[in-house]
């Protein structure tokens, strides 16, 4: 119970903020954002995956494949990294991420892209831009199913 509601009242549901030690804040995040992806009458799969895939302009498809690339990878995908392989500023890569995630999230769905702390880089174009692993398995499941195989010669 919250905000002296009782059970079954909306105040069930307010939000809390809970104090969480720097070093323990990504694990939690993480933890958090896998919970809601499960709990989610609209979580992603890859039907929807796919869906989101197509939706995408290609440099916003290719920056959340490799955003998802990383992920899968464990190595980190810096915004100023990411500017430099696609040829755009680190202002674009963080208008990038905030067009796939309007459109990923369409009120319905968690988003799939979001920035590592400011606290943990000496500057906006040193943040890392983060994917759940489960999210990033199935980007890189979708991608490869509406990618047409090789013929082979």
């Amino acid at each position: 119970m919250v905000d002296g509601g009782t059970a079954g009242d909306a105040a069930d549901t307010a939000w809390v903020s809970v104090p969480v030690p720097a070093h323990l804040l990504e694990p939690v995040r993480i933890f958090l954002l896998q919970v809601g992806l499960r709990g989610s009458p609209q979580a992603w799969d890859l039907d929807a995956m796919s869906e989101l895939l197509a939706l995408l302009d290609e440099p916003a498809r290719r920056m959340v494949t490799r955003v998802a690339e990383s992920s899968i990878a464990g190595t980190p995908a810096i915004a100023s990294a990411l500017a430099d392989r696609f040829g755009v500023s680190v202002r674009e890569v963080f208008g990038i991420m905030q067009f796939a995630n309007e459109i990923a999230g369409d009120g319905t769905r968690p988003d799939i892209l979001w920035l590592s702390p400011a606290a943990d880089a000496p500057s906006p174009a040193e943040r890392e831009v983060r994917m759940i692993p489960p999210v990033a398995t199935m980007v890189l499941a979708a991608r490869d199913i509406d990618q047409p195989s090789p013929k082979p010669s």
